[in-house]
């Protein structure tokens, strides 16, 4: 069986709380969201996430690409 795949949108105090959660659950965070981009980036770094994205739409489109 292969780990839960999860995005994460918003780079708050709820932002982390979810990535925690999920990881938690033995799940590996792919996106993380922000609809400023560079917010989006940074937030996948200091997550962990393999790639930020502006919009959910974009990191849905790439989900297989992960």
């Amino acid at each position: 069986m292969s780990a839960m795949r999860v995005a994460v949108a918003g780079a708050g105090l709820m932002a982390v709380v979810h990535t925690r959660a999920a990881r938690g659950a033995g799940a590996h965070l792919v996106a993380a969201v922000h609809p400023d981009g560079e917010k989006g980036r940074s937030a996948a770094e200091a997550f962990g996430a393999d790639r930020g994205y502006p919009s959910l739409d974009d990191a849905l489109d790439h989900a297989d690409a992960n």
